[in-house]
């Protein structure tokens, strides 16, 4: 799709949707699009003893799919070492449930901790799992839905984890999945809430003390530093790996800071998308105007592109190659180092947006046009034959007699040297 705007068109690359992937905005929440859609945790998680261990997390669960989409039961952190050692924060049947099970124990029901509250809604949750001396709670939005004793185990420390998809079992080899977005997730070796009720808290509360075992608040502009485990453990995360067949989650953002992910707001038609790029057309980057309105072939120029709805750490493009000293003064403001390009129109784009013919690369006859690391009469051919009049510069290398100014027919609207 094309959008016009004062004269300019927005259309979507393949180079750019290539850089960024489907979620083009930095990363505020990680999307589990898919029944194999998993993060490997490496190390011990699973920690245990006289403080107890809480699994929490903030989760946007979509509504129950088909019976042939096996996306319930979910998942939202999983930890299995053998037969049906187990521990567990999820959702069954679109009603959170919570689990510590270890050998020879009954599996499943008799071993879940299960609330008649259904959380598959398409909304924000917070859903705790709180372990404290043989008596396990579940909470929903800081109230407790179910609570038991006399059931779950202080599994001691024993191996890694799943976040999202993980194996239910090794005989059956079954798959437990989610299908939704994770804000944050958080693993604790003390039972950090206790009684009917308590505050709910934001991410930027999140504590990173001695008895946090895991966080990751998918927050960042790339897999890296979204999928990044804040803990004093340091865990190391391995999104789509520890299944057969798994898929790495997608970074999804909140661009218009309404609180609901981006994609899925796209996805329900709530927000359009006419370039396809997993942008709201709300968010989308404009590009008006670029200063100065030329810049030579050799490149290093500095440019500043002028638009609106700039995010952070944007990538630009000048005809479909990366600038340099990429700098965002503000959201509609960025200054750049310009590369080198062949001469004549080039496009600028700004993380999807495209100006055409956005400014002109001068033909310099000092221009080392065919990157061969000096300027000779080659470089003067190029721009002759191919591109017409040039401006000469001072050249390195001997080269042909060649008047100072070639004006013969200059390109349309491109500016001309005097």
């Amino acid at each position: 799709m094309i959008k016009f705007t004062h004269g300019l068109v927005v259309v979507a690359t393949g180079l750019l949707n290539a850089l960024l992937g489907p979620a083009a905005a930095a990363g505020d929440y990680a999307y589990f699009p898919d029944a194999l859609s998993t993060i490997q945790v490496l190390g011990s998680t699973n920690a245990s003893g006289p403080n107890g261990y809480t699994i929490e997390c903030r989760a946007f669960v979509l509504p129950l799919q088909p019976a042939s989409t096996p996306a319930f039961p979910a998942t939202f952190f999983f930890e299995h070492t053998s037969s049906v050692k187990h521990r567990w924060l999820g959702i069954l049947a679109g009603t959170p449930t919570g689990m510590a099970v270890g050998d020879g124990a009954p599996w499943p029901a008799a071993a879940l901790v299960s609330a008649d509250r259904q959380v598959n809604d398409a909304a924000w949750h917070h859903i705790a799992y709180v372990f404290k001396d043989d008596s396990e709670t579940l909470y929903v939005d800081g109230v407790q839905v179910a609570s038991r004793t006399g059931r779950g185990l202080p599994i001691s420390g024993c191996c890694g984890a799943q976040i999202g998809a993980g194996i239910m079992d090794d005989g059956l080899g079954s798959t437990s999945a989610f299908h939704g977005y994770l804000d944050w997730i958080r693993v604790s070796s003390t039972a950090r809430y206790s009684g009917p009720r308590f505050q709910v808290p934001l991410e930027s509360q999140l504590t990173t003390d001695a008895a946090t075992e895991l966080l990751v608040t998918f927050d960042g502009s790339s897999a890296s530093e979204a999928f990044r485990d804040l803990s004093p453990q340091h865990s190391e995360l391995r999104p789509g790996q520890g299944l057969p067949n798994a898929k790495s989650p997608l970074l999804d953002s909140d661009c218009n800071q309404d609180g609901i992910p981006d994609l899925w707001q796209i996805q329900s038609g709530a927000l359009d998308d006419e370039n396809r790029n997993s942008i709201p057309d709300v968010c989308e980057s404009i590009v008006t105007g670029v200063t100065p309105p030329s810049v030579p072939a050799q490149g290093g120029a500095t440019v500043t592109i002028k638009g609106s709805n700039f995010p952070d750490n944007p990538i630009v493009l000048f005809g479909g190659l990366p600038a340099t000293d990429v700098v965002r003064l503000s959201a509609t403001r960025i200054t750049v180092t310009s590369p080198a390009l062949l001469p004549g129109m080039a496009s600028i784009t700004v993380n999807g947006s495209t100006w055409p013919d956005a400014i002109y690369i001068r033909p310099e006859c000092g221009s080392d046009l065919d990157q061969d690391g000096e300027v000779t009469a080659a470089d003067i051919a190029i721009v002759l034959l191919d591109f017409g009049p040039c401006y000469q510069t001072p050249l390195v290398a001997p080269v042909p007699e060649v008047p100072p100014l070639l004006d013969a027919q200059a390109l349309p609207d491109a500016p001309r040297h005097r």
